[in-house]
């Protein structure tokens, strides 16, 4: 037992050694306008944050990575902040460099601020190489720092906006703004981009309200069928009661128009339990279809579970945990191929209050 214990305690201090030593990626952001950004990990989902003006009014933005492979991605706005910020989900190549976890941000800076007299200034180009430009603190507030080059010949240029601002190794600000009568460079400090980004990125469960910034729905819906045979499936069990007029055989009939609705009357996770058969059925792709309507939540946090049991509550494990975005209705999720008898899926949290919780479909290839 005591090795257990200690065995447990040196995998704890070993992961949260690996966050704190996680690396911050850098982007440069080509979208309403030039900027820059950074990426932050959560499930399995890749984060830009960048400043709002960055953004404007596009859909989607450009981006390049500033590490050694200076890979590229796209990005869409999800959801628009307080003090100039903007969360993009990220995808493509840039992805698998996605680095750190929100947690692994600093949330507290005053004192390492207050003795900060010299800091720099970390911006990517547009070919994916770095810029460092040494800066001095003038002043400092519970919001933001301002700063200046320490060269007379060095400038705060336009395309820095989102740029980090670093004290030795550490992150404590995003430049936002130069004013163009003494070039200072106005910076929000981490602490508090942190706590504004924090009920976006806070616990899995219970309901995160928020503000799609453009639904997929509206730029056009996108496919996500796969060209594998569905697994039959049979749904065996649930938590939550049904609304009535509503069939739980409607989430696994192949028609994304008919809908099984449950009742959400407290805070405890949706469950549904799957039969596959009784022989072990292998799988590698899971989709989620919820289509939401007034009135209902949507989903957000969730889990996916399997027993290769044909019975009994042991021997279920967890196979992944991932996020349906506030602009997703639909959700394709590619996994390790993993063979079952029976799969759970467990609704942790929703991003919206609502009476009901739909789900229109759920499909195993």
């Amino acid at each position: 037992m005591k090795r257990f214990k200690l065995l447990f305690v040196l995998l704890l201090w070993l992961g949260n050694l690996a966050n704190a030593n996680a690396k911050i990626t850098q982007v440069h952001v080509s979208a309403g306008d030039v900027g820059q950004g950074f990426l932050v990990e959560r499930l399995d989902q890749c984060f830009l944050v960048t400043p709002e003006h960055v953004v404007k009014d596009e859909l989607f933005g450009n981006l390049i990575g500033g590490t050694d492979l200076r890979s590229r991605g796209e990005a869409y706005p999800v959801q628009t902040f307080g003090y100039d910020l903007t969360l993009m989900v990220s995808s493509g190549a840039l992805n698998s460099e996605c680095g750190i976890a929100f947690s692994g941000l600093p949330t507290e800076l005053p004192n390492l601020v207050s003795g900060a007299s010299r800091l720099s200034v970390s911006s990517v180009n547009s070919d994916g190489s770095s810029t460092v430009t040494p800066a001095n603190l003038l002043d400092s507030d519970l919001l933001y720092l301002t700063i200046d080059p320490s060269h007379e010949n060095m400038i705060f240029a336009q395309g820095m906006s989102g740029s980090l601002v670093f004290f030795e190794d550490t992150p404590v600000g995003m430049l936002q703004s130069v004013d163009a009568a003494t070039g200072q460079g106005r910076v929000l400090r981490m602490d508090r981009l942190t706590e504004t980004l924090k009920p976006f990125f806070g616990a899995s469960a219970g309901v995160v309200k928020f503000e799609a910034a453009q639904a997929k729905d509206e730029i056009g819906s996108v496919d996500l069928g796969s060209s594998r045979k569905a697994v039959p499936l049979q749904l065996v069990s649930w938590s939550h009661e049904p609304i009535a007029g509503t069939r739980a055989s409607f989430a696994i009939d192949n028609d994304k128009t008919t809908e099984f609705r449950m009742a959400l009357y407290d805070a405890s996770p949706v469950m549904l339990e799957f039969f596959l058969g009784d022989e072990l059925v292998e799988f590698s792709e899971v989709k989620i279809v919820s289509l939401v309507k007034e009135g209902t939540a949507r989903i957000r946090d969730f889990e996916i579970l399997t027993a290769r049991t044909s019975e009994g509550r042991r021997g279920w494990r967890s196979l992944h945990s991932g996020t349906m975005l506030p602009n997703e209705s639909e959700k394709l999720i590619s996994l390790v191929p993993s063979g079952a008898k029976r799969m759970t899926l467990v609704i942790r949290s929703t991003w919206s209050e609502g009476s009901e919780l739909t789900l229109n479909e759920l499909t195993l290839f």
